[in-house]
């Protein structure tokens, strides 16, 4: 948990070093490793992204049908520059769960869409996390960055 909350407050390394020390002990869990994963890929260390896009990639390899790993795969291409990978897994991922789609994978899809300039899809997702009453750790930044959008017209 301890290492959940780091990440949610955006304490990568701390992240990074609590999966790294549970991992000493469970070397072959995938949820400990998709966190450290996302965790990896948030920091700006080029050597750090290489090791989240290892290890989400065998992440993935291990379940191909995973809405969940498929999504953090596709958010580890788009941290590393991967658009077009990132797009395709991260669409991929939210078809798989559909209307119930969770407010991580439309926040993941909003940023690969906000770099293609599709704007009114992007409001569209960050109004479904704002309106959501799932449990997100990042809604206060969609609900920033929805508000900027709203502020600022951009089609």
């Amino acid at each position: 948990l301890r290492a959940k909350f780091a990440r949610h407050l955006k304490s990568y390394e701390e992240a990074e070093a609590e999966l790294d020390d549970l991992l000493k002990e469970n070397p072959n869990n995938v949820d400990l490793r998709n966190e450290l994963a996302l965790s990896l890929a948030e920091q700006q260390d080029g050597t750090k992204q290489k090791r989240a896009y290892q290890i989400a990639q065998e992440n993935f390899n291990l379940n191909r049908n995973s809405p969940d790993l498929m999504a953090t795969f596709g958010w580890v291409n788009y941290r590393v520059g991967q658009m077009e990978n990132a797009e395709k897994l991260i669409n991929t991922a939210a078809r798989m769960v559909g209307t119930q789609a969770r407010p991580d994978i439309l926040y993941y899809l909003a940023h690969v869409l906000a770099e293609k300039g599709q704007n009114e899809d992007v409001k569209k997702l960050l109004s479904q996390i704002s309106e959501s009453e799932l449990p997100f750790a990042f809604k206060d930044d969609a609900t920033q960055w929805l508000d900027r959008l709203k502020s600022s017209n951009t089609p």
